[in-house]
């Protein structure tokens, strides 16, 4: 069975949340109505995009660099950690917050 090394799995964690950026950027299914039902607090919006852009510039310049691409995937940890319990605090069932939990396990297996 081939193992899959962390720096490949930053560069998918990395392409995968680029195709979140552009997801929640482009659609208007994820805009601010989506954002107030999940209880996201305005004063945070502006940074969320801001904070998505940053880790894949992180996780693609330190795929290489064991500590720096554990740190990045440890932030994210706790990024989709709270966009899970957003979904869960909203009333949202499982399925929803199921890609973010699945994103934090992703991240976790890098750090």
């Amino acid at each position: 069975m081939p193992v899959i090394r962390k720096p490949s799995l930053a560069l998918l964690l990395a392409g995968l949340q680029a195709a979140d950026l552009v997801v929640a950027q482009l659609s208007p299914r994820f805009g601010d109505a989506h954002l107030d039902h999940l209880g996201v607090p305005r004063s945070l919006r502006p940074a969320l995009p801001a904070i998505k852009l940053a880790a894949v510039a992180s996780l693609t310049l330190a795929r290489n660099r064991p500590r720096a691409r554990s740190v990045t995937a440890a932030g994210l940890v706790g990024y989709y950690a709270a966009a899970v319990m957003f979904h869960r605090l909203s009333g949202d069932p499982a399925t929803h917050a199921a890609p973010a939990a699945a994103l934090g396990l992703l991240a976790a297996a890098i750090v």
